[in-house]
């Protein structure tokens, strides 16, 4: 850019901070733009550098090359290099190597070595290197703890052909692991599918298999062996011809893609297009788009995103497919009314009370959704139902709260067919969501629910309002999983003392501030809940010396105590420059108490953090409290975390003693 061109932009009229915004920007938004921008100055170079540095795509030896150049430069304190010795590690968070790289296992180990804090790597290719040593050298690096991504794809001939299995540290952290299936000598690896279990926050796997056999089963078996909190499973297929129904593979990939197999797993092709008259349509997705995708710069949504909107929308036509709504003596389906006489070829008449009971509370079961429909039916199917469509109330709208309490008043006036105690009875569990504030209706349903076993009330009644407050902290409601906002009680009587919590084995507090100021919560009485064995805070405003906080809590709970939840936000604490990153990181490696972990709430991290706590989304948070979770909740998930925790512990003071 020459002198005359950088004064019309008038760029030194500009405040410091503006012009940095503006570069910075204009690096996010193009790569090419970027690396442009980084000839201006120096100073322009030190502000675009590190974006440009942030994703590595390598596709060819000579990027490799230069790469690994610049980190030499970096390593020879006598070079003229200006970047920090740590650049690569701080800046470098995705690296994708494709298979044109394979030769160069050596510049591969130096640039890995180098940026050993990535979050995503991709690596596409068995290194063979000049030098078998070299070779070796990068296999170790990978089978060892120096690497901790999230996100991994990785070839399984990466691995020695009788060692392919997911125990391996690179594996323990991750998210989203991808398995390129390889052959050697004609034969499949073997890889240890059980290991999948190993991992605790596996929420996404795929697999390009280099062969296709019996894929149905294995998909189902495999599916099997993951933990519980996968989400999404991704079975590549290719070459074309297993998309026509012609292929013997056909009836079982179809299978896969309907859903049949598992509700959570689905095909992919990767491709520029599906050929004209195939039978078969997977998620398509170009080779150039599944590279940007892995290495978490996708144009538009990635891979991943796709598939779980995949999933989502063939489990509503599913969905929509069953549904029975029924209207006097008719039943519609699918928008058409069913005649009485079709209703008699279902032949429910012929079935014994007990057997056509269970099949309708079952489907309620299975779909809350379906089991409204199905309570239309009869009288008789309605008492078998309601118990289960009640169970538990998720309330987030005045709707639902007015529909409830008019229910409630109904039942009091006599002018309902449900028992005076059917709230009493059959709910046991309830969520009240955040900006209710029709205190009245809630105390009256808390009152016609008092025997639930779980309740998250996530209200604030106003300091006038001490009927609702006087009910809470009476002896009236004992649940044995309860969330509750600290300033639901008086602002100087904060404690544990009272009846609602001395029944609780598991328990969240929202810890709120008022007028700036935190509430002052008397931890010393959590020692007094004798059944207590999870308990989780969530701050609601900046904390200082969390990691000492969290020490001295956890000395005040009970011995019964098995799990310690964190909740933070915003996601600031996450990154390095944090004034709470090294506290944070104590607890989450275990070093501060081994029951202790840090989660947060949100549908993902931030792309660069440097801290990796459990993630929930909100809507999962709430069917957690609510005990209806999809998967393991968060208690069992932190679990497992913990668990997995402390195993990696001891193999690495193992290794440490030997």
């Amino acid at each position: 850019m020459s002198p005359s061109l950088k004064e019309s932009l008038c760029f030194s009229d500009l405040p410091e901070d503006v012009g940095q915004l503006v570069f910075e920007f204009s690096a996010e938004l193009d790569q090419e733009t970027g690396r442009s921008c980084a000839l201006v100055s120096r100073k322009v170079n030190a502000w675009v550098e590190s974006i440009l540095y942030r994703t590595l795509i390598i596709e060819y030896p000579g990027q490799l090359e230069n790469l690994c150049g610049i980190v030499e430069d970096i390593d020879h304190a006598d070079s003229s290099s200006t970047k920090s010795p740590d650049f690569f590690a701080s800046h470098v968070r995705a690296i994708v190597i494709t298979k044109e790289c394979q030769e160069y296992a050596k510049n591969i180990l130096s640039i890995l070595k180098a940026c050993h804090n990535l979050d995503i790597l991709a690596l596409w290719s068995t290194p063979t290197g000049r030098d078998s040593g070299d070779s070796q050298e990068l296999l170790d690096f990978l089978a060892s703890s120096e690497l901790s991504p999230r996100w991994l794809s990785i070839a399984s001939s990466i691995f020695a052909a009788d060692k392919v299995h997911f125990s391996y540290p690179i594996f323990q952290n991750v998210t989203h692991v991808e398995l390129s299936w390889e052959e050697r000598n004609g034969e499949p690896d073997e890889v240890q599918w059980d290991t999948l279990r190993c991992l605790p926050c596996l929420t996404h796997c795929s697999v390009f298999p280099s062969y296709f056999q019996g894929w149905g089963q294995w998909v189902r078996e495999t599916v099997d062996l993951c933990p519980r909190s996968l989400r999404v499973f991704i079975l590549w297929i290719y070459p074309e011809y297993y998309l026509y129904h012609t292929s013997e593979e056909f009836e079982g990939l179809k299978a896969i893609q309907d859903g049949h197999i598992d509700s959570r797993a689905v095909l992919a092709y990767m491709g520029d297009s599906l050929p004209t008259s195939c039978d078969l349509y997977p998620i398509l997705r170009s080779y150039k788009d599944g590279v940007r995708d892995f290495a978490g710069v996708p144009v538009g949504k990635d891979y991943w995103t796709l598939a779980e909107e995949f999933i989502e929308e063939r489990l509503c036509q599913r969905e929509n497919q069953i549904s029975i709504l029924a209207s006097d003596s008719h039943i519609r389906v699918k928008g058409r009314i069913m005649s009485p006489s079709l209703i008699q070829n279902l032949r429910f008449s012929d079935l014994p009370d007990d057997i056509c009971r269970m099949i309708f509370e079952l489907i309620t079961e299975l779909d809350p959704e379906n089991g409204r429909s199905c309570a239309l039916v009869s009288r008789k199917v309605n008492t078998w139902t309601e118990p289960i469509l009640y169970r538990t109330l998720i309330i987030k709208d005045t709707v639902r709260l007015g529909s409830l309490c008019g229910i409630i008043e109904d039942i009091d006036q006599g002018d309902s067919m449900k028992s005076p105690d059917f709230f009493a009875s059959h709910v046991k569990g309830i969520a009240t969501t955040n900006g209710l504030q029709q205190y009245a209706t809630i105390l009256s349903i808390l009152k016609a629910c008092h025997n639930v076993a779980k309740l998250a009330l996530w209200i604030t009644p106003p300091e006038g309002d001490s009927e609702l407050r006087d009910f809470i902290v009476s002896p009236e409601l004992s649940p044995l999983w309860i969330s509750i906002v600290s300033n639901i009680f008086p602002i100087d009587n904060v404690h544990f003392s009272y009846p609602i919590f001395q029944n609780a084995t598991h328990l969240d507090l929202v810890w709120e501030a008022c007028n700036g100021v935190p509430d002052e919560v008397r931890w010393d009485t959590l020692r007094q809940l004798p059944c207590l064995t999870h308990f989780s805070v969530d701050c609601s405003f900046y904390m200082e010396e969390c990691a000492q906080w969290v020490r001295e809590t956890v000395g005040l709970c009970p011995r019964s105590l098995r799990v310690f939840i964190l909740w933070i936000y915003p996601t600031y604490y996450f990154n390095d420059t944090s004034e709470e990153f090294e506290g944070l990181k104590a607890i989450q490696d275990g070093n501060v108490d081994s029951r202790v972990i840090v989660t947060h709430v949100g549908d993902s991290l931030p792309t660069l953090c440097d801290l990796h706590p459990m993630l929930r989304s909100y809507k999962d948070v709430v069917r957690d409290y609510a005990g209806i979770p999809i998967g393991e909740d968060l208690w069992t998930l932190a679990e497992e975390f913990i668990e997995e925790r402390n195993r990696r512990r001891e193999t690495q003071d193992g290794s440490s003693a030997a």
